[in-house]
This record gives C-alpha cells, structure tokens and sequence, in this order.
C-alpha cells in the first residue's frame, strides 16, 4: 500500500497532466498538485516544522485547502484541519488543544478577517493564503521534501463536530486515510477513474475521504465551497459528476427543491450515503428517480473511512438502515447497558476494535480511557443491531434515546418509519421532558410538494405501524429542518424550539401541538 505522503508523487507519476482538481477559477493537474504541495513542504521544513509536529490548517474547500493538506502530510508533521465555519471562541479552544507549530490559513473567507481575528491565537510561523485556488509559495519538484514515517506513526488530529459539546481532537495513525481511500477506490468506484463534487466540508473525515480515493484512481475533485441544491446540479450537469458523499438530509433536499426531472442527471451513477441514519425509502428513490446505485456507509471521527459498507450486490430492498458488513480487520459488537454481548437483531451500542481506531483524544486520558474500554473496543455511542449473517443496521445515538413512560424509543426507527409514508419526506424525532411521563416524543415533519397531509393522518399512520409508546406525542409539519455546518440535522436547534412550543401548553389559547398544522 502506498504511503500517505507519497500519495501525490504515484499519482503524478501515473496521471501527470490530466486534470486533478477544479477550482473556483482554474483547474490543476496531478503534476501541478505534487509540485505546489512540494514547496509547502519546502516552506514548513524552512521555518523549522519537525516531523511529529501539528501544524493546523484552516481554509474552505479549495484548491489550496487540499494543496496545504498534502505539504503538511508530505513535510511529516501531524495535519490539524479546522473549521473556517468555526466561532472565534471555538477556534481558540481548538488552536490551544492542538498547540500547533505553524499554520496553514486562509486570509479572508466569507467576510472574515482571519489574520486579525485570530491574531493572539495563532503560533508565530504561519503561511497565509490569499487566494482559494492558488497558495502563494514556490512551486517544488524536490520530493526530498517528503518525510517518511511508519504506518502507526501519529499522521492526523481529526476534530469532532461540536454539536453535542466541546471541540475534542482525536490523534490517528498516518495510514488510517490511505488505506480507507484503497477501500472505497475499489469498494465503491471500481478501481476507476471518475468525476466527483466536495458536497462535504474538506476539513471534516467524511469531506477529505471522499476526495482521496477519487485523487487515488486518477479522477477529478471538483469543488463545492458548501453545500446547496442548485450549485450540485449544475455540477453534475456541466461536470458530468459521477459520484458524490452525501448526508441523507442532502439527497433529501435534491428530491425536494431539486425538480429532478427537469435536469440531466444521468452522469451521476453513485451516491454514498453516511452521517445519519438512512432510511430504505430514501434508497428506493435514488435508484427509482436518480438511476444511481446507493451506498451506505458506517464510520465516526474516531473511527474514519469506509470500513463498514453495503456493496454492488447488495440488494435495494435491503439497504438503510441496514448499512453493510465490517471490512477485514475490523470487528463489532453490540452490547447492553451492562456490558453484554446482544444476539442478533437486539439493539444496543455498537462496538468496534481495529488497530485504526484513534490512538487518543488530544490531551484527554481520562476520555479516551472512556472511550475504549482495556479489551480495545471502542463504545461508539451508536445504537444498532447485528444481523445473523454479521451485518450492522443503525438505529441512531444513545444519546437520542428517550424514555417513555418506561419504555424505550429509538428515534432511528420511528423515523424510519414515517418517511416511508409517501408524502413525507423528512421527519426528525427526539424526546421532551414530560412531568407525567418523564419523557414524550416530539416529530418534526417535512412533506413532499404539494401535499395536504395533515397531523391527525401522520398519527394514523404511525398507530398502524408502531407500538402505542413510539406513537410521537407531539408531531409538527414544518417546511425545512435545520442542518448542522456539515449538512446533519440540527437536533439541538430542534429541541429547543420543541420546549419553547410546548411551554405554551400552560396557556389557557393553547392549541395541543399533536393537532396543529403550518
């Protein structure tokens, strides 16, 4: 297997002058990327850059988001990719957990004066960057630049979301990410070179392990600075896109505001779903009205890459929430509360043991410690159930679990669930508090165009199917659910507007919500 660092050098060896990257305003080769990642290497090694040493990177999908990637992996320092979306105060608290000894960082995006907002935080050599499509250092064919390492060898701090709490940076071995683009490479593109779009942000494991097996075989990345409907079909229109990573809520978002039929979608042949639960319905669609294979694929900050996915032969009808079988060196297990092993088809955490899972939270012992048990298993914090021949289907978070009346609800399925009514096609469900009960369900329901579906038929619905404590209490039609910077539902957001709604219940005008419509 190749080693990181030495990924653009086989490619440039291999594809030369055929195009690698399109930019906002040109568009690089393979030899051209190896040659401007080689004088960032040159420039970190110039200014004192070590091997070992993090060197953070902050810039939006680009050109030369992945060109300061490649020179940082290539000069042997540990790559610290943040969120240009991030809020001062949480770029603070990732810069202090990092500790970096340079920095790679875009000027100015989207209205933002990096240079002078983060001044006090940043370390004293930093390369800055003026342009999205083009660094400003040295171009280099000098590939004594490159410092090799071992595989094990720490490569990589992968920052979480934050949605559910402070940043956390988790350390991974050099080779996690190559040998995950090895994987998808063959798993999902067939060894074969092809045209994909950046619908995930760069800086987040998902964006930055959809572009590499593309690079891998020899294809073209081309870039989206954020994710919205009309800028994906145009890119698949005009770039003939073939291949694309997306969070459910985004193909969601296709279907709804898209007018799919209207357009020429017929280059994209393969779409990768990951990030959230996936409904089967959701599946059906991208075959039925996108003629597009769907993939799912399982994998978290602390475990990355495709590890864990549905294939060619799997059949439609089965995929989502089912989502594959564990690739070799990989194993599962799913356990109660107690710490015991479930039988097929019961639900609880789901576990996972691989030598590439991360090596530690930066600087958080106790954490990681709570993470990964003495035996090696990381807890996920994922709920699911394996099936008798070792597949995994996900039913949500832990987290996300509530309590009703004594009763355990899984959001993941009840979700499920009602997207599979053919006039919804979303729905987000979490837990309220409730002085009777302890907790009651709260859905949030997106229908299709046009639809007059009203709550008392949802309800209807959802009796038919679920048990009488998984019926949502309060259900809400709304016309678009809030996403996260990186495309998930916003449950968060969700649940405090769900509590400012039901503190109305004390008022005497009050209208129970599980009867409302918009």
């Amino acid at each position: 297997m190749i080693h990181f660092e030495r990924l653009l050098s086989h490619c440039a060896e291999r594809f030369g002058p055929r195009p690698a990257i399109v930019g906002k305003n040109r568009t690089t080769s393979y030899r051209e990327l190896e040659e401007i990642s080689l004088g960032g290497a040159v420039e970190l090694r110039d200014r004192g850059v070590s091997p070992g040493q993090p060197v953070v990177l902050l810039a939006p999908n680009s050109i030369s988001f992945l060109v300061g990637y490649f020179a940082i992996v290539m000069s042997g320092a540990v790559v610290a990719p943040l969120s240009p979306d991030a809020t001062r105060a949480e770029l603070q608290a990732m810069l202090q957990a990092t500790a970096p000894v340079a920095a790679i960082v875009v000027k100015t995006h989207h209205g933002r004066d990096y240079q002078i907002e983060l001044a006090a935080f940043l370390p004293e050599h930093v390369l800055w960057i003026k342009s999205v499509d083009r660094p400003e250092w040295a171009a280099s064919d000098d590939r004594d630049a490159i410092v090799d390492r071992a595989p094990e060898s720490p490569g990589l701090l992968a920052f979480t979301s934050g949605s559910t709490g402070r940043p956390k940076a988790a350390r991974h071995r050099s080779d996690t990410l190559i040998r995950s683009a090895h994987s998808a490479l063959e798993c999902v593109l067939d060894g074969r070179p092809v045209v994909s779009a950046t619908t995930f942000p760069l800086h987040n494991m998902g964006g930055i392990n959809s572009a590499l097996p593309v690079l891998l075989g020899g294809g073209q990345v081309v870039i989206m600075d954020g994710f919205d409907v009309p800028t994906l079909i145009d890119l698949i229109e005009n770039y003939r896109v073939e291949f694309i990573l997306a969070i459910p809520a985004m193909i969601e978002l296709l279907f709804l505001k898209g007018d799919v039929h209207r357009h020429d979608l017929s280059a994209l042949s393969r779409v990768l779903l990951s990030g959230a639960p996936v409904s089967n319905s959701l599946c059906q669609r991208i075959v039925n009205e996108l003629g597009a294979q769907p993939y799912l694929a399982y994998g978290l900050t602390e475990v990355p890459g495709v590890w864990l996915m549905t294939t060619t032969e799997t059949p439609v009808d089965e995929v989502g929430p089912f989502v594959g079988w564990p690739a070799a060196g990989f194993e599962l297990l799913v356990i109660d509360d107690g710490g015991r092993r479930l039988a097929p088809d019961e639900i609880g955490e789901v576990c996972v043991r691989t030598d590439y899972r991360l090596l530690e939270y930066e600087g958080e012992p106790e954490l990681t410690a709570a993470t990964v048990d003495p035996d090696g298993w990381l807890h996920t914090g994922d709920l699911g159930s394996l099936r008798a021949d070792g597949g995994l289907v996900i039913r949500g978070r832990k987290k996300d679990m509530y309590i009703r009346g004594g009763f355990n609800v899984y959001p993941g399925e009840v979700e499920e669930t009602l997207v599979g009514h053919h006039q919804i096609s979303q729905a987000a469900v979490h837990g309220v508090p409730d002085a009777v009960l302890g907790e009651k369900g709260f859905a949030w329901i997106v229908t299709e165009p046009g639809s007059d579906l009203a709550v008392k038929e949802i309800r209807d619905y959802a009796t038919r199917l679920l048990s009488h404590f998984k019926i949502p209490d309060y259900v809400r039609i709304v016309d678009v659910l809030p996403l996260t910077p990186v495309g998930k539902i916003d449950k968060v957001a969700l649940l405090t507007q769900a509590i400012r709604e039901i503190g109305l219940a004390s008022h005497p005008n009050h209208t129970d919500l599980s009867h409302r419509r918009r």
